[in-house]
């Protein structure tokens, strides 16, 4: 049909196979669209996500241009705490210093995004406004200055 662009159909593998296909907008889809609808068509179980890995090559960069029909190959990642507690630490850098959580790393952002306990620091006393909390939190502890 004319004026309608044909979508980038991405192949998903795990290791042991074929789990399907997400689609992607052309000419501006990044890695970033691509794990989100990772997430949502093949969702990890909570507390866990998906690294991805593309032609032999580790996505680690939201901003890659995913531009082409293709394959990804997926591996469920469960966090070690100390990761996590990491996480939560520079979720509070970037609410303290004023900067959305869209500029989180990569592989930070997706931790933040299975976290299912969080604990901020007693200095920690920014607004919450428009910050989108991990969908399967379960426990969520402000310090005693907030």
């Amino acid at each position: 049909m004319a004026g309608y662009a044909v979508q980038i159909q991405v192949e998903v593998r795990n290791l042991s196979g074929r789990l399907g296909e997400v689609s992607l907008d052309p000419g501006r889809a990044t890695a970033w669209d691509l794990i989100s609808q990772m997430h949502l068509s093949f969702p990890p179980p909570c507390g866990t996500f998906w690294k991805l890995a593309m032609e032999d090559e580790l996505l680690t960069d939201k901003g890659i241009p995913i531009t082409e029909n293709s394959a990804v190959t997926c591996v469920k990642c469960s966090p070690a705490k100390n990761k996590q507690e990491d996480v939560v630490r520079a979720v509070e850098g970037f609410l303290c210093s004023g900067r959305s959580l869209d500029n989180l790393p990569f592989e930070t952002h997706l931790i933040w995004l299975t976290l299912q306990s969080l604990t901020f620091s007693n200095i920690f006393n920014q607004s919450m406004d428009n910050v989108a909390l991990p969908s399967g939190l379960q426990s969520l502890t402000f310090g005693c200055n907030f």
